[in-house]
């Protein structure tokens, strides 16, 4: 189908431009480092803990053309302690979540939720946008994870 093809392209070219594991990476360490009450550093060596955020895979995915459409996130992401070198925290991302107009705040005309076919309807910088918004969603629920694990428990 051509219209696959063409939504195909424009979520490519979106990928291309926004770096989802890196935006996960810089939010999560900023707020955790918040949260935790450490102040970022550029050099690991320095770092009294270390952050590790690993995703394997991610994208946006339908099982067909008419389908709601997810967007899945696989990974992992552990705090170590520097000095003897343990995991003190670890969190599995596998997340499939549903993509809806939330995350694409800019185009009023998906409805509720966005599907294949609605995707061919968006600009590759609506897709870009909502990429962001997913990477950061990521990150919320990884920080969230963490602040229930030291803080709520």
């Amino acid at each position: 189908r051509r219209e696959v093809k063409q939504a195909r392209g424009r979520l490519d070219s979106a990928l291309a431009l926004v770096d989802v594991p890196d935006l996960v990476a810089r939010q999560l360490t900023g707020s955790s480092a918040r949260l935790l009450g450490y102040q970022p550093v550029d050099d690991p060596r320095r770092a009294d803990f270390v952050l590790d955020v690993q995703i394997q895979d991610y994208g946006i995915v339908a099982d067909s053309w008419g389908a709601q459409t997810f967007f899945v996130v696989e990974g992992d992401v552990r705090l170590i302690e520097t000095e003897r070198r343990r995991t003190v925290w670890k969190e599995r991302l596998d997340d499939r979540v549903i993509v809806d107009e939330s995350f694409f705040a800019g185009s009023a005309t998906l409805g509720n939720i966005l599907t294949a076919r609605t995707l061919n309807d968006l600009s590759v910088e609506d897709i870009e946008d909502g990429l962001n918004a997913l990477a950061e969603f990521t990150a919320s629920r990884v920080h969230a994870e963490l602040r229930e694990d030291f803080y709520d428990r």
